[in-house]
């Protein structure tokens, strides 16, 4: 085949490429201090993770979160909340609650909980991370000694989609596992 003379070339400038977006969660760069506990006290701050989007702003619709530690029970925690670590400190301050109308988050039952708001938890844009604070509220009741964090294990723990696409993204977990700095130490 012989092209046309004056018919244009296709080139590289012509060229798309077609890229999917991401969404990862891992652990934040300001992870709250190993610390003693006591019975009944609200607002332990637990553990910062970190979700990081490319291609597209991608929303968080679901966040289950597995509670760690040894010696504790489900039954120990009163409630748990995630709140969008504003300024990134580690610290519950000014920092906004992710789930409106809901101040505090149910419990865990076996192991878990869930936080599945409408509109979705927050969105990630590509190029600025977003921090999440998972803070506790402790029960009158626990075991001497038993420690507590939380984690997103796997990639199943979250679910997302593109704010402009609408599709959804399947997100990754990166390396979230709780640590020795992240447990609280019941007293």
């Amino acid at each position: 085949v012989v092209p046309a003379i004056g018919a244009p070339a296709p080139t590289a400038s012509n060229l798309k490429t077609l890229r999917r977006s991401t969404l990862t969660l891992t652990d934040g760069p300001a992870q709250p201090p190993a610390a003693t506990i006591y019975l009944g006290q609200a607002n332990v701050e637990v553990k910062q993770l970190e979700l990081t989007a490319t291609g597209e702003p991608v929303r968080l619709d679901r966040l289950t979160l597995r509670r760690t530690g040894l010696g504790g029970a489900d039954a120990d925690v009163a409630a748990v909340r995630v709140y969008h670590d504003t300024n990134g400190n580690g610290v519950l301050d000014a920092d906004t609650l992710l789930a409106p109308g809901a101040a505090f988050g149910p419990p865990f039952a076996a192991g878990e909980v869930t936080f599945t708001p409408a509109g979705g938890l927050v969105t990630a844009t590509p190029g600025t991370p977003v921090r999440l604070l998972v803070v506790f509220d402790m029960t009158g009741s626990g075991a001497d000694l038993a420690t507590y964090g939380t984690t997103a294990a796997v990639a199943a723990d979250l679910s997302a989609a593109g704010t402009s696409s609408s599709l959804a993204v399947v997100p990754a977990v990166g390396a979230p596992a709780p640590t020795a700095s992240h447990l609280k130490t019941l007293r």
